[in-house]
């Protein structure tokens, strides 16, 4: 079918004016800036530091602090407008990219505001579904590009009512997104039309009509960048998908929309760490006598240090102080000089400056800056967020392809030009994962009665004479095998990263039915019903908590490669601190579940002390 072919059907279903009706509507053009008045950024500055004697800024400007942006930030929030994502992209491109989100454009779509605003169930459900296509951000374009779409898109599905509309909404926003991606072949199809009408004027009028309207679709599209759209094609435009959308909301409800919500929200829980009550540091070096934040600054030759407007001299001198010398100790374990750990310079340190939630601290890629919360500052984790920081800044020499200031050495590892360190990172990342430990199936209490059983069950069930351990490391080794004889026939570290996923994924979903499959035969042999299988497993116990702790999603958080490796640094920290017969909770504290011990520690440790004296020299 052809391109003219494929419009034509599209254009069946909406008539052809309405179309143009849609495009030309004034409603369309929201590209027009709005004059507002923007408040000068000399205003915004919080007055409140000039009052203090300990608690101020020092060094460079970093961008995207509270007091610098909060105004705007809160404008932007409460009211989208282009203005005011432009100004801000302008005082801080890095903001602005973390503020222009889909979920701050289509804040009005949320079920309990839908259903305040009127909407039917379906119509709510599926207008989620339509938006959950869309790109979450602006990610590689630029951010003025994506919000002038993004904001057409809300603006569009907002005067929608009835699911004809919808219908009519998709059409049109898959006509544009395919103009877009074929204007070379429409420009040569209106060549060729422009040569046929010469020679035969009627029978290329139809087409001649075609093309007019393709034109006006192009302008459209190209106004309002469709062409973002183009890399998501696949995940939502086409008619087969969105009349599955359709048929899978015909019985939906407010309930069902409502309570599933509630039980998400609920279910959620995660490992938090356990800080001691009375934070304790023992080394031998003295505490750094720090009379001011400068004495800090030149110490560790910071960019800059920066304090929230609600952090008072007090709070500001404690936690700089245990900063500097949980920092200090640091230095010492890394055999680095004080100033190197400020990456040449680059690293900035904040105290409740920025980022609100739970966390006791984050690390803000693209800003190179370490936040230590104002309540308990970097108890425990300062080690933590100093890797993150490394890693990014190891991300700026090591990689093959430029990429923006956010990349991570550990996210890009194929990238990585330095082949021995590409390899010493790979093999920490396998000490990480690839072990041998044991892991338990929790089984229904009453076995499923069965009257016939494969004959594999009752092999390995006489091979291992009834004991249900070794029958579950019989089945194991015989899965694994396979696995492990694909494995070795690639190189690729991302491919056999890929099917290490895969592997854990199919083997606890055919691990679950083969327990099932026991635990019935066992019944059906002894009466015993049980309840637990053990089983073992070819990762290690920190790994496979690690995705446990992010409900089964491999690579999610807690057993990304970037948090791993965070995790297994303090873990290293540790370990030398306690060889040193030091302590020191501001810089690491509360390891456990989540962090290895025992043999799988001493393994990573090796490891990652081979990795470290690699990428000791960039700092």
């Amino acid at each position: 079918m052809n391109l003219f072919n494929l419009f034509e059907i599209k254009l069946q279903e909406i008539e052809q004016e309405s179309i143009i009706n849609v495009l030309k509507d004034e409603k369309v053009n929201i590209l027009e800036k709005s004059i507002e008045e923007i408040i000068p950024m000399h205003l915004l500055q919080d007055q409140k530091q000039k009052k203090n004697s300990f608690s101020y800024d020092v060094g460079e400007t970093v961008g995207g602090s509270k007091k610098e942006l909060a105004a705007l930030r809160k404008q932007y929030l409460l009211e989208p407008t282009l203005s005011t994502i432009e100004r801000i992209n302008e005082l801080d491109p890095i903001l602005a990219k973390k503020l222009l989100t889909k979920n701050t454009l289509f804040s009005w779509a949320t079920y309990e505001n839908m259903q305040q605003l009127g909407y039917d169930a379906k119509m709510a459900r599926l207008l989620k579904l339509v938006i959950r296509t869309f790109p979450k951000d602006s990610m590689d374009t630029d951010v003025i590009t994506y919000f002038k779409l993004m904001n057409h898109l809300s603006n569009e599905l907002q005067k929608i009512n009835t699911v004809q509309e919808l219908k009519h909404f998709i059409i049109r926003t898959e006509l544009l997104v395919r103009v877009e991606m074929h204007k070379q072949r429409i420009e040569f199809d209106h060549k060729r039309i422009e040569f046929g009408m010469k020679q035969n004027p009627v029978r290329f009028q139809n087409e001649k009509a075609k093309i007019k309207t393709l034109y006006l679709c192009i302008d459209v599209a190209e106004k309002l960048h469709f062409g973002i759209l183009i890399n998501f094609q696949k995940k939502f435009f086409g008619l087969n998908k969105v009349s599955k959308f359709f048929k899978d909301c015909e019985e939906v409800e407010w309930k069902d929309l409502l309570e599933k919500k509630a039980i998400r929200r609920s279910s959620t829980t995660t490992w938090r760490r356990i800080l001691p009550e009375n934070p304790q540091r023992i080394s031998t070096f003295d505490l750094v006598n720090i009379e001011k934040p400068e004495d800090v600054q030149s110490l560790f030759n910071f960019k800059s240090i920066e304090f929230g407007n609600y952090v008072n001299d007090i709070d500001a001198k404690l936690h700089l102080v245990n900063a500097a010398a949980a920092l200090q100790d640091l230095a010492y374990i890394l055999e680095v000089e004080n100033v190197d750990l400020s990456q040449k310079g680059s690293l900035s340190l904040g105290f409740g400056s920025r980022g609100s939630g739970n966390a006791l601290a984050h690390y803000e890629r693209g800003y190179h800056i370490i936040n230590l919360t104002k309540k308990k500052g970097g108890l425990g984790v300062l080690a933590h967020e100093w890797f993150h920081s490394y890693d990014n800044f190891l991300g700026r020499f090591l990689l093959s392809e430029k990429k923006n200031s956010d990349s991570m050495l550990s996210e890009n590892i194929d990238l990585i030009t330095d082949e021995v360190i590409k390899e010493a990172l790979v093999d920490l990342l396998n000490a990480i994962k690839v072990g041998s430990s044991i892991d338990h199936i929790i089984l229904k209490p009453e076995p499923i009665s069965r009257k016939i059983y494969p004959e594999r069950v009752k092999n390995l069930y006489e091979q291992a004479k009834g004991d249900l351990t070794i029958y579950m490391t019989l089945w194991c080794e015989l899965f694994d095998k396979t696995f492990t004889r694909r494995l070795s026939n690639i190189t690729y570290e991302p491919a056999r990263e890929k099917l290490r996923k895969k592997h854990i994924l199919d083997r606890k979903k055919k691990l679950a039915v083969e327990a099932e499959l026991l635990q019935s035969y066992h019944f059906a042999m002894t009466g015993e019903i049980i309840d637990t299988l053990a089983y073992p497993t070819q990762y290690t116990k920190v790994y496979l908590n690690s995705v446990k702790t992010d409900k089964g999603r491999i690579g999610k958080y807690w057993s990304s490669d970037v948090e791993l490796l965070a995790r297994s640094f303090e873990s290293y920290v540790q370990t030398k601190l306690q060889i040193l017969h030091w302590k020191n909770d501001y810089l690491v504290a509360g390891l456990d579940y989540v962090y290895a011990s025992g043999k799988e520690l001493e393994r990573i440790n090796e490891k990652m002390s081979v990795f470290l004296n690699l990428i000791r020299p960039f700092l």
